[in-house]
């Protein structure tokens, strides 16, 4: 059976998380902008998986199929590693620690960031084949699926650190929501001292998104975490190498009956499947829909010509003054130019209605005039200068 809402949402999750790229480059914030790589990879991942093998179990891609679950694999680990990086940043930015922060130190700070995000999540992809009984599962609607013997070193390499990075951002989240709490009414001074193109409203966005995508994963590893401890028949025992990778090559076909009837339920294996995209889709909410990520998108919509440029009414204002008083100003330039052509050639002289209506301070502040309206706003009006005759 198509699963059509998985398939929406994936895609969705696709499209939505790369939208506020410009902003995290920006900040330079290696956690958020490692979770958007993680997130679309894995989404990706789950679309292709979901779309192909919606009605079919066979091994019809075992190129895509062995690059898939390293993927899964991979994705599973980092994204809980980059929610560690944000928490981990956050909380140092409370405590006022990036304050005294030097070049050196920031640097420092980077490659932390980078071996957080990048480094364990390779380690651990790395370490995958220590208890990969064979090549690939194929799942009738899920796609192709890592296949693992359930032993103690399958708990220590693979489940333990899952758990781990989830305590530890919990501890993170937890810190910087305290610290958050005690320094809220100079917070903004801490967050304008850190240098980090965080405000108070950016903060606390990835404060929220930090605790909840914290508290909707940590629950879902433990389940997994106590049920590969409660299998039938305990845990296997990891006798040797050749023991756990005796017939490597083989792959394992499963229709969806065959699913059902050898795990019972298959809610957490579903459940599994629809972490990146919910996470996608609340990334988004969270930072697609800023003041600052809306102004980007109106700029790029803007570039294409999908929106026209608007200007501001104060603006519209300002710009019709300036242009009737320059239209004024030249007629009354050639007033006075036709007057004083008059009165040297001996005929009657003539004030000018415009002279008349411009005063002195007028015509000074027009002379000290030339300025260029704000190209933001898509309109550009030169005041010139103008030198009036004195009277």
């Amino acid at each position: 059976m198509t699963n059509y809402a998985l398939i929406t949402f994936s895609a969705l999750s696709c499209f939505l998380v790369p939208l506020p790229f410009p902003w995290h480059w920006r900040a330079k914030n290696v956690g958020t902008l490692s979770m958007m790589a993680y997130l679309i990879l894995s989404n990706i991942d789950i679309l292709v998986n979901t779309s192909v093998w919606a009605h079919s179990f066979e091994n019809l891609a075992p190129a895509w199929c062995e690059i898939s679950i390293r993927i899964r694999h991979l994705t599973n680990f980092a994204l809980l590693c980059c929610n560690l990086c944000i928490a981990r940043r956050l909380e140092s930015i409370a405590s006022t620690r990036e304050v005294r922060l030097t070049e050196q130190g920031r640097r420092r700070r980077l490659l932390v960031d980078l071996f957080i995000t990048v480094g364990l999540p390779i380690v651990h992809l790395s370490l995958m084949i220590v208890n990969q009984g064979h090549r690939f599962d194929v799942l009738e609607g899920r796609g192709c699926w890592p296949s693992y013997v359930p032993t103690a070193v399958y708990l220590v390499l693979v489940l333990l650190p899952w758990v781990f990075v989830c305590i530890a951002s919990l501890v993170y989240s937890i810190l910087a929501f305290r610290w958050f709490i005690v320094r809220r009414r100079q917070f903004a001074a801490v967050l304008q001292s850190t240098a980090s193109h965080l405000n108070k409203s950016r903060y606390l966005r990835m404060m929220m998104f930090s605790i909840v995508d914290i508290l909707f994963f940590f629950p879902l590893v433990m389940v997994v975490f106590v049920r590969q401890t409660q299998i039938p028949g305990g845990l296997a025992p990891y006798k040797s190498w050749g023991d756990v990778h005796y017939g490597f090559d083989r792959v394992s076909l499963y229709p969806a009956e065959a699913i059902e009837l050898r795990m019972g339920s298959t809610v957490v294996l579903d459940l599994t499947r629809w972490t990146s995209p919910i996470s996608g889709i609340f990334f988004f909410l969270m930072f697609g829909l800023g003041e600052e990520a809306i102004k980007t998108y109106k700029r790029f919509f803007q570039r294409i010509g999908l929106m026209s440029a608007k200007t501001n009414p104060k603006d519209t204002f300002t710009v019709s003054k300036l242009a009737t008083f320059n239209e004024r100003s030249r007629a009354a330039d050639c007033e006075s130019f036709d007057q004083s052509e008059a009165t040297e050639k001996g005929w009657a002289s003539k004030s000018s209605p415009e002279s008349e209506r411009f005063g002195t301070s007028d015509i000074a502040s027009v002379q000290n005039m030339d300025r260029t309206l704000d190209e933001g706003h898509g309109v550009k009006i030169s005041v010139t200068r103008s030198v009036y005759p004195s009277s």
